[in-house]
């Protein structure tokens, strides 16, 4: 499995986290085009600040701030928050931790890999133990539909 080697250095750690960045962005660019065809559903992107990763501490970088994501459902009653976990994860190059909020209480979490996504590869985005068979659902449009469904079954 390809995994994001840690970095040697200060300039490697804000190197990496630029590309972490960008890989976040494009997922919930794609996201949003998906969304763009569901009624009722709105998306609303919005940051957080970073983990503090023990090499961002050791290299003395700034941690910064990460982007999230939030897609409404009926009014945003419920939603879908999209919050990065680890941009360096054992065996994959970064994931995202997926709430699914009724009202105010989580009522599930999953979790998206990224199985590619670094020296110039795409992002290969593993949604986590839907159906209960991790690691065997790429995240796409028909993945992220099941999630929105989730939401139905809760009314």
């Amino acid at each position: 499995m390809l995994a994001l080697a840690l970095p040697n250095n200060k300039e490697e750690v804000k190197a990496q986290l630029k590309e972490w960045e960008q890989r976040l962005n494009a997922l919930y660019d794609t996201v949003e085009s998906w969304v763009k065809d569901v009624d009722g559903v709105e998306c609303v992107r919005g940051i957080r600040p970073r983990r503090r990763y023990p090499v961002i501490e050791h290299f003395h970088v700034a941690a910064g701030k990460d982007p999230i994501l939030i897609v409404y459902k009926d009014q945003r009653r419920k939603r879908i928050e999209f919050k990065p976990g680890n941009v360096w994860y054992f065996n994959a190059t970064g994931s995202v931790d997926v709430f699914i909020y009724d009202k105010n209480e989580i009522d599930d979490v999953r979790t998206l890999y990224d199985f590619g996504g670094i020296n110039g590869k795409k992002s290969k985005w593993i949604l986590d133990d839907l159906d209960g068979e991790p690691y065997q659902r790429p995240f796409n449009k028909k993945a992220f539909l099941g999630l929105l469904e989730m939401l139905e079954k809760e009314e």
